[in-house]
Order: C-alpha cells, then sequence, then structure tokens
C-alpha cells in the first residue's frame, strides 16, 4: 500500500520548497510541489503548515496541499501496472503536468490578473460569500485602475509610486473615506503575501503599503428612538413591518446581519439562542429578553423562520422605516479622506443601516448597566480595542450617570456629617 508524505525539502534553512514522497516499500518517488513556506510555519508531525496570524497565507497552502495529496490517491488508483517503479514514475509525471512546472522549478505565471484569478479559486474553497466579493470588487477595481493609468500592473512595478498612484485613485476617482480605502489595501497585501509565498512575486515594496483604520464616528439610535420604532403602527405595511421585526431583533440580541439571515428555530435554547457566528465561526450564547421572544414566537411557523431580505435592500427600507418613525434629527457625521476631514450633516434615518443594530445593543447595554465583559461575551468581541468602535455613550447618559454618582457621594458626606455630630 502507498504512503503519501509531504516533507521539506531544506528544514534547517529559514524557507524551504515542500515536497510530496510517494512510498511503497522500498521505492519512493519525490515531486516538488513548488510551493515554499518559512520553516517556522512547518508542522513537521501534521505534515502541513501552522495556523498562525504571523503566516496569514496558511489555509490556502494547506488546501493546495490536501488537494494534491487527493490528487495522488487518485492517479495512483487509476494505474494499473504492477511495477511499482513504473507506476510511481507515472504518477508523478502527472502532478507535474497539473501543477504545469518542472520538477526543480516553482509554478509561475507572468499575468498579474490570471495569477489573481487562482488566488480566487484558492481563497473560495474556504472563504465567506463576503469575502470573495470584496476580492473580486478589488481585482475590478484594479483593472479600472490600470485602465485609468494606461499601465499594466505586473509584479514588478508594484512599488511605492504605484501604491502614490493607487491611493489617488481611490480618494479622487471613488470617492473612499480612509476606513474604505484602508480595507482594499489590506485586501490587496492578502493577495501579495499569498503570491509571495508562492514564489510568484518576490518585490517586497508591498509591506509598506499603509493600511488606514480610524475610529469613525458611529450612529446608534437611542431607548427613545428604538422605542418609536416600536410603538409605530405598520398594520397596513407589511414590508416595513418585516424590516423593523429584524432590525429590533438585531438591536435586542446584538447579532450582525450575516448571523440574522441564517437564524433558524433549532439556534433557540430555551431563553437563549446559541448560534455559531457566520464572519467568526465562534458560537455565542445570546440572553433574549421579552421583546426578542415575541419577535421570534412571532416567526417560528414561518417556511424561512425570519423573513430577512438583501443587506442592500434592507438598508435602503430602514431609512424609510426611520423617517417614518421620526428619527430625524440632524446629526453631523465625520469621516476622513488622507489627512481632510469630510463632515456628513443629514437627518439621522440616513445614517441608519443594518449594522447600527448591533451598535445600538452595546450602547444600550452599556447604558443600562450590564458589565462590559458580559456584552463582549454575547457579542463575540475578544479585545476590548475592538468591542470600544462600537460604543456611543450620549451625552444625557454621561450626565446622568455623573449625576448620581456625584449625588450619592454628596448624600453620603452628609450622613456621615450627622453621625459624627
Amino acid at each position: 500500500m502507498a504512503s503519501i508524505n509531504f516533507y521539506l525539502k531544506d528544514a534547517q534553512k529559514e524557507e524551504s520548497f515542500i515536497f510530496l514522497f510517494l512510498r511503497e516499500k522500498k521505492t519512493t518517488v519525490k515531486v516538488n510541489t513548488g510551493e515554499k513556506i518559512p520553516t517556522a510555519y512547518w508542522n513537521a508531525e501534521k505534515q502541513r503548515a501552522k495556523k498562525s496570524k504571523s503566516f496569514p497565507s496558511y489555509p490556502e497552502l494547506n488546501v493546495f496541499l490536501n488537494n494534491l495529496a487527493k490528487d495522488a490517491e487518485r492517479y495512483l488508483l487509476a494505474e494499473k501496472s504492477s511495477d511499482t517503479i513504473a507506476k510511481f514514475e507515472n504518477v508523478k509525471k502527472k502532478l507535474l503536468s497539473s501543477l504545469k512546472f518542472e520538477e526543480t522549478t516553482p509554478a509561475k505565471k507572468e499575468d498579474f490578473f490570471s495569477i489573481y484569478d487562482d488566488f480566487l479559486n484558492v481563497t473560495g474553497i474556504h472563504r465567506s460569500g463576503r469575502t470573495i466579493k470584496k476580492y473580486n470588487t478589488l481585482r475590478q477595481q484594479l483593472l479600472d485602475f490600470q485602465s485609468k493609468n494606461r499601465v499594466k500592473i505586473s509584479f514588478e512595478k508594484i512599488d511605492i509610486q504605484f501604491f502614490d498612484k493607487l491611493t489617488d485613485y481611490y480618494y479622487n476617482n471613488l470617492g473612499f473615506v480612509n476606513n474604505t480605502f484602508g480595507k482594499y489595501v489590506s485586501s490587496f497585501k492578502t493577495f501579495m503575501n499569498w503570491a509571495t509565498d508562492r514564489g510568484y512575486n518576490t518585490k517586497l515594496d508591498y509591506r509598506k503599503f499603509k493600511v488606514i483604520k480610524e475610529d469613525a464616528d458611529i450612529v446608534v439610535l437611542t431607548s427613545d428612538e428604538l422605542q418609536q420604532l416600536v410603538k409605530l403602527d405598520l398594520s397596513g405595511n407589511s414590508r416595513l413591518e418585516k424590516i423593523r421585526d429584524v432590525f429590533c431583533l438585531g438591536c435586542y440580541t446584538g447579532l450582525r446581519f450575516s448571523d440574522l439571515e441564517q437564524l433558524r428555530p433549532e439556534h433557540i435554547r430555551g431563553n437563549s439562542l446559541l448560534i455559531k457566528t457566520y464572519k467568526t465561526r465562534d458560537t455565542v450564547v445570546v440572553p433574549l429578553r421579552t421583546e426578542a421572544k415575541h419577535i421570534i414566537d412571532k416567526y417560528t411557523a414561518y417556511a424561512d423562520f425570519l423573513p430577512v431580505i438583501t443587506n442592500q435592500k434592507t438598508n435602503e427600507y430602514l431609512k424609510e422605516l426611520c423617517q417614518l418613525a421620526g428619527i430625524n434629527q440632524t446629526i453631523t457625521v465625520s469621516r476622513y479622506k488622507g489627512a481632510r476631514r469630510i463632515e456628513f450633516t443629514k437627518p439621522k434615518y440616513e445614517f441608519i443601516s443594518t449594522h447600527c443594530a448591533r451598535r445600538t445593543f452595546v450602547t444600550l447595554s452599556l447604558e443600562f448597566g450590564v458589565r462590559p465583559e458580559l456584552v463582549m461575551a454575547v457579542t463575540g468581541h475578544k479585545s476590548y480595542k475592538t468591542f470600544k468602535k462600537y460604543i456611543k455613550i450620549t451625552d444625557k447618559v454621561v450626565e446622568n450617570e455623573f449625576q448620581r454618582v456625584w449625588n450619592r457621594k454628596q448624600s453620603d458626606e452628609q450622613t456621615f456629617m450627622k453621625v459624627a455630630n
């Protein structure tokens, strides 16, 4: 019975090619996979890349090795020769042919976008649909950038000057603000890391490209505004009634829109929800307040359970809904484009989106006195740095809390003085 294993060619060096070994009795055939890995991130026992944030392309590499092992098994089964050496040599030729490179040379393609397409095919196996959509959007943006600047993108041309031009394109042609631009720079660097790890790229200037992340102004509903939504008479408008129910359930549970989309009756565990989140794949337990249970009970008998429509349409209808509810206070939200501050002043309903529900849950929970670590346990946040971006404590709540503490302190002092006298 033949065995299939993966080993490093030069385990003592900082980086090594990965080889596939076919063995049967005393016969061994080696196949260069064309993939390199820093040896510090190789798990010799599992014969796969280690899971590490410092080596972000480990999932794609492990998927590649898994698929290659399956190909080897398939080719072995197809070989009828009883001669082990001949059989292994045939399998080796088929593997090298499928890898499209000679044994001693890593696979390379000259065209930037054909390599990007390979990246999409590999990452599509284990990435979410939204993430793949973002990578596809980035691909189209790069094509448009290439067309506008009349220059063919290649790995050799990706340097600081390239990044300056790309920055100008995102800010001045697409009108992006810093955080949106930063999101696509991060995706671009993910691809470049993937290409570099596989030997397609050797120029490392891209590592200097700065990913901008700024604390942006967030918009949440106050407790009163949430009640305005709840009390709004929508008996003649089932479309907006369903939008309200889904949005309010998000405000009561802190679930992302992607988790509300996948919510099913089997996630209900008495007075809680037990659900594995779509984005992070963490399992969270969400306590259900009375209002949330009423919404869930309302739709339990429905074939598709919650009446969730697309995120885009929901955001469109949310603005209409909140306008009807009178959530029209004029507010100003700031964003930055480079170093330039840009202010948007509009009625509040114009800024409401599905993500406001999760932010509202966090803010109101804290305002009502729930400890931050308990809120984080429900939302699945692992670091306070990320968690705090969801918090917007209103001026009124700040004033009331300080007055409560100060008044209690003053009362305690007065009591102490009476006792002392």
